[in-house]
């Protein structure tokens, strides 16, 4: 968090703050920065973060959502194919 403050600081686009691990985790990162900047939250299933959908990380008050993992699966088949 400190770490996030500080690049609000310079003024970035937009934050990633990683291994947030819990949803209430979640909303404390959103309440802190989310009025502010964009927030991007990372879905890796097994990750530390919880995965959600993006309709609820929506309403938490991120703007930003990948799933990498679902994209390294989509470009896997297409390889196997």
């Amino acid at each position: 968090m400190d770490r996030a403050q500080a690049y609000l600081a310079c003024r970035v686009d937009a934050l990633f703050v990683e291994a947030v691990n819990t949803t209430e985790q979640m909303d404390i990162v959103c309440k802190r920065f989310g009025k502010r900047v964009l927030l991007l939250a990372n879905m890796v299933e097994g990750g530390k973060t919880p995965v959600r959908s993006v309709e609820e990380l929506r309403q938490r008050g991120y703007r930003i959502v990948v799933f990498p993992g679902c994209t390294a699966r989509f470009v896997a088949r297409g390889l196997q194919r």
